[in-house]
């Protein structure tokens, strides 16, 4: 299955909007589970927007199990430029 861009901006944008505690950074596990998709076919997902300059990866910091923050790298979704 071949998504356009502008269709995989409104599965993300969905899913982001209806996350139970919404963020503006989004990690690959985060998105997993918002998506109800495998790691792999989120990355892929990421992979497009990023070739086509609308994500944006931020570091953020995650606290693990054992009570430990951790940095993690997230996305956000860049609005599309002005050229397009």
């Amino acid at each position: 299955m071949h998504l356009t861009q502008e269709e995989i901006i409104a599965e993300l944008e969905t899913a982001m909007s209806s996350a139970e505690n919404p963020s503006d950074a989004y990690t690959t596990l985060d998105l997993v589970d918002l998506l109800g998709l495998s790691p792999n076919a989120v990355r892929s997902r990421l992979a497009v927007l990023s070739d086509a300059g609308r994500l944006e990866v931020v570091r953020i910091t995650k606290v693990n199990i054992a009570g430990v923050p951790q940095p993690r790298m997230a996305y956000r979704i860049l609005p599309a430029s002005e050229e397009e």
